[in-house]
């Protein structure tokens, strides 16, 4: 839930895509928050360098922004690992070190499933320090 853009901005709205997409508890937080909930299948992006962003939804409704953050997904999918015996926190992320390495040999983690700041730029991040690390694992090239 975006509670923190409420330091930045006097409004603040979460358009989501279907009704499961929030929790209860979500839904309870936005509230506290004053933070409008839109839900809408479908919608069209329009706007200008002059005009803030606008959003039609589904029900001809439109919405008008100064700005728009877009959010991918923030479910980490780390039970594709639950045949693996991988240590994880008191929050289900998997527990990597410094270079990415889970507690099961051979295998790195990234990501999602890794922390919870949910960010691209962090995911490639970690993915490039794991990458490193399984280069110094292979063996030396002979030539």
């Amino acid at each position: 839930m975006p509670c923190f853009f409420r330091t930045f901005c006097q409004q603040v709205a979460v358009i989501a895509s279907d009704n499961d997409a929030l929790t209860q508890q979500e839904r309870a937080l936005a509230a506290e928050n004053a933070i409008e909930l839109i839900m809408t299948e479908t919608l069209e992006l329009s706007g200008s360098s002059e005009a803030p962003f606008s959003v039609a939804c589904q029900n001809g409704r439109r919405h008008a922004f100064d700005a728009i953050y877009p959010v991918l997904g923030c479910l980490p999918q780390a039970n594709l690992l639950s045949g693996l015996d991988v240590q994880r926190d008191n929050d289900g992320m998997i527990v990597t070190d410094k270079h990415q390495r889970t507690s099961v040999d051979g295998l790195y983690a990234a990501g999602d499933a890794v922390n919870s700041l949910n960010q691209i730029c962090v995911a490639i991040g970690e993915a490039a320090v794991a990458s490193l690390a399984i280069h110094r694992t292979l063996p030396a090239n002979p030539l």
